[in-house]
């Protein structure tokens, strides 16, 4: 009887397997932690400087998400030296993180008088109004009952006389008839039929209105409200920067992608992203930069400032750095983990914001999961210090 051999690896064969992996891995870790350095980076690098670094800002949380990871395998190993790196890295980016997933345990309370509760919302042109036999958009009675005493909207789309698909300005203050003082501004997309643009409507004065000169757009813009709230002046600055432009077909293009990962799609699916994405991006960064300095100028002129609205960008960009300067953000002062205002399509971001001068205090913020829009209201009682 002949007795066969089994065949035996080689000894030197399984170390250098092992080695290769092991380089693999920790070439894939070392390129991780310098996206997220990237990342990081887009606060300050404008687009028009360099691009890559706005679209790494867009992908940060899957990035930081990826180096967890790489952390958690680390001590699992029992590998140190990796664990102190990763972790350098991660302090490094401390207040990027902290900015994108704030989190406070509790509400702080207040026992002042001196507290202005204030929403931004972006309405989607009250898209539901005379919707199924003229049922009136639930927007209005959400706003009612929210109790804030001044309201930002974006995308607010009135008629300009009865017998449209849409209320009109007569209609909506009738609506909103707890709110004495309003005041819109059209923006280039109102036509004869229409007013489409910003507006503002608060229990207190609003004393003066102006609007800030973007140029070449037609649906976005900002504009500077002064309010008299219990014998001082705030003013506060309705933002709708540029929007990326990406279509409902667009969105289906990135779903089918992500559900399927066709890798014939790739090629489409980038040349589609930078087409709407980069000048989106550079578009903003004027806007951001332009509304930096009219919010230095207006600062100086009145007793406290707030900055809010839809800005189409997230807390990992340069649009969001350039506008809060050296403003607080309510949602990061007291509120709690990703904080989405939009939410459609699969496509689930913190784009809409609240900031105030640092002589306020933010001690409740909050963002109702209303579906009346494609974004959601977020609303912040704050505080006017003394």
């Amino acid at each position: 009887m002949q007795v066969t051999k089994k065949n035996k690896v080689s000894p030197k064969r399984k170390p250098i397997f092992r080695r290769v992996l092991k380089y693999l891995i920790f070439g894939t870790n070392v390129v991780a932690l310098l996206l997220l350095i990237g990342s990081v980076s887009a606060w300050n690098v404008a687009p028009s400087k360099f691009i890559g670094f706005s679209y790494l800002g867009l992908l940060f949380p899957i990035i930081l998400a990826v180096n967890v990871a790489y952390l958690l395998l680390w001590l699992f190993t029992r590998n140190w030296k990796l664990v102190l790196v990763s972790i350098l890295v991660l302090l490094y980016c401390a207040k990027p993180i902290y900015t994108y997933f704030p989190y406070h345990f509790a509400e702080e309370k207040t026992s002042s008088s001196d507290t202005l509760r204030v929403m931004t919302y972006n309405v989607m042109a009250f898209s539901w109004y005379l919707r199924h036999n003229g049922v009136l958009n639930p927007v209005f009675q959400f706003v009612r009952e929210s109790n804030a005493d001044v309201i930002c909207m974006q995308e607010y789309m009135v008629d300009r006389q009865l017998g449209g698909s849409v209320a009109t300005n007569k209609q909506v203050k009738s609506l909103l008839k707890n709110y004495p003082y309003y005041s819109v501004v059209e923006l280039p997309a109102s036509n004869s039929h229409s007013i489409y643009g910003l507006a503002c409507y608060s229990k207190y004065p609003i004393v003066k209105t102006e609007k800030i000169p973007y140029s070449a757009t037609s649906f976005n813009g900002s504009v500077i409200f002064r309010i008299k709230v219990k014998g001082k002046t705030i003013s506060v600055i309705n933002n709708h920067l540029e929007s990326n432009k990406i279509t409902s077909q667009d969105k289906q293009l990135y779903y089918n992608f992500l559900k399927t990962k066709d890798s014939e799609m790739i090629e489409g699916v980038i040349t589609n992203i930078k087409s709407k994405l980069k000048p989106a991006f550079t578009q903003r960064e004027a806007q951001a930069e332009l509304l930096a300095t009219y919010i230095e100028k207006e600062r100086s002129q009145t007793d406290g400032i707030i900055v809010c609205g839809d800005f189409n960008d997230t807390p990992i960009s340069y649009t969001y750095n350039t506008v809060k300067g050296n403003l607080l953000d309510a949602f990061v002062q007291r509120g709690k983990g990703v904080g989405i205002t939009y939410h459609r399509n699969k496509f689930l971001f913190r784009i809409d914001y609240i900031f105030h001068d640092k002589n306020m205090r933010t001690y409740r913020v909050k963002v109702p999961r209303v579906e009346f829009s494609d974004h959601y209201p977020v609303i912040a009682d704050i505080e006017l210090l003394q």
